[in-house]
């Protein structure tokens, strides 16, 4: 396994924090679209917040550290009680994953005014923190795009297969476990690395 080659303890530090920061801007964003099409439960798990620790998955912050795609605390919502039924699970879906990748770009404003701010080992952190959040949150759409159990394309899953939500909601823990593996082989970075490549050129440049 490569993915510990040259991974070093700043690395970690940036992809923990980069981590922290792409999981709550999705994170609270799912939970308040959520709410405002009627579901109340984001709120009553806590997930209405700025502070990232209720979003945080703990193999999922493993995934970003060691490999970099990712994924949140997986969020129960109820299409029963949402204006538009199955129909506002695939709005949370496109609309949480798209935040995310509108961030990416608009950070960059923020990386140029810091570079002229800071200055030293400040600097140097700082950046590797919001280059890290952007590369992060790349990865994190490339994965949560797919409608698999765990991550926010089971929306996908729930709202095709309504019959099916607490089946696919027993199956998070499993798939994370899966996951991590199929990240160790390196093959998912493998085969969505041009993907990845030309949005890294399209929002970072």
């Amino acid at each position: 396994m490569n993915f510990l080659n040259d991974l070093s303890l700043s690395q970690i530090v940036t992809r923990l924090a980069g981590y922290l920061i792409v999981v709550t801007i999705h994170g609270l964003t799912v939970a308040a679209l959520a709410t405002f099409l009627g579901d109340r439960d984001p709120a009553q798990a806590g997930r209405l917040t700025v502070n990232p620790i209720p979003h945080v998955s703990f193999p999922g912050l493993i995934a970003a550290i060691l490999f970099q795609p990712s994924w949140m605390r997986p969020l129960a919502l109820e299409p029963r009680v949402m204006r538009g039924g199955r129909l506002a699970l695939v709005l949370v879906y496109v609309v949480g994953l798209a935040v995310v990748l509108a961030v990416v770009p608009l950070l960059m404003p923020l990386r140029v005014w810091l570079s002229t701010l800071l200055t030293g080992t400040a600097a140097v952190s700082v950046l590797g923190v919001i280059d890290a959040a952007q590369r992060l949150g790349i990865w994190f759409v490339l994965l949560n795009a797919l409608p698999l159990p765990a991550l926010t394309g089971s929306l996908l899953l729930q709202a095709a297969y309504p019959a099916g939500i607490d089946r696919i909601r027993r199956a998070e823990l499993p798939a994370m476990l899966i996951f991590l593996l199929v990240l160790g082989t390196g093959w998912f970075e493998n085969a969505l690395s041009p993907m990845q490549l030309g949005l890294v050129r399209l929002l970072m440049n």
